[in-house]
């Protein structure tokens, strides 16, 4: 039997199997705990209103630990009920996309490993951080992602990347920025005002096949914001933030089983394309 035999597809995934991870706090927090955490509570008001506002921060680990742990048991008991690799942390070095190529001290967290069909796939929290300057202090900031990534192996692709224009203000700007060969395409009206495509100069056509009208317009209608890269031999899709909740998880696999499906007879019919463009555009 090999390794893909004992893993399911991520296409079959139910997730009912497992309890919610709010559920899971609730339980841990209040229903295991309660008289210890109501006596926090109540020590950290009392020493906040009488001593010193940072004197909350206990209570905060407190509750930050407990959010954590109850998010691990939901995917501990959700790999196991659908028969899935389960990893409580994971190794950044060998990703490719350029999420991954800024900050340090960078983690990942929760690593679930299954399929897309035959294609190898891993499920995974990412953060790093850096130092900032703004308004005239110095600080560390910390950036959370939930990623979903395929591997397309024997596939070289071309830099791409499908940007939702809505973000959150606490993005890190470094993830804005137009890289030297990179594109920018002028997208119908019809779609300009949600998103943004990026890629490598020389592959435009390619671009539109692979993220066209059809592909687009499911986007927009199912009101989809993550980001969608090609890079290397992957594909990346990821939001800015630690999905939680059940649904907004069973949408992220949604979503990436749609890119899948949509881009995967694109990449067969292109990919001798590819080879013949990647000899010429990359020597730039």
């Amino acid at each position: 039997m090999t390794h893909k035999d004992k893993l399911n597809d991520f296409k079959n995934l139910d997730f009912r199997l497992a309890e919610s991870s709010s559920e899971k706090f609730k339980r841990l927090f209040w229903e295991e705990r309660e008289s210890l955490t109501i006596t926090l509570i109540v020590s950290s008001i009392l020493l906040v209103f009488f001593v010193h506002p940072i004197l909350v921060l206990p209570l905060a680990a407190y509750y930050i630990y407990f959010k954590n742990e109850a998010q691990v048991d939901f995917f501990k008991e959700f790999t196991e009920k659908n028969k899935l690799d389960y990893q409580r942390t994971g190794d950044a070095s060998d990703m490719v996309g350029n999420l991954f190529k800024i900050g340090h001290s960078k983690s990942v967290e929760n690593l679930i490993e299954g399929f897309y069909g035959e294609r190898k796939a891993r499920f995974f929290y990412y953060s790093y951080s850096t130092n900032e300057y703004r308004y005239f202090s110095h600080y560390g900031a910390i950036y959370n992602f939930t990623v979903l990534e395929v591997f397309f192996d024997g596939i070289n692709l071309p830099d791409m990347l499908l940007r939702p224009k809505k973000k959150r203000k606490s993005i890190d700007p470094r993830l804005r920025r137009q890289g030297d060969n990179e594109r920018k395409m002028n997208l119908e009206s019809e779609f300009s005002h949600y998103y943004n495509l990026f890629f490598h100069d020389g592959y435009g056509i390619e671009a539109t096949q692979i993220f066209s009208k059809d592909f687009l317009r499911f986007l927009v209608k199912q009101k989809y914001i993550f980001n969608i890269e090609l890079r290397e031999n992957r594909l990346y899709v990821y939001e800015k933030s630690r999905i939680r909740s059940i649904e907004k998880l069973s949408s992220l696999f949604q979503v990436t089983e749609r890119v899948v499906e949509n881009i995967e007879p694109v990449l067969k019919r292109l990919n001798k394309d590819f080879v013949v463009l990647d000899q010429f555009y990359r020597k730039k």
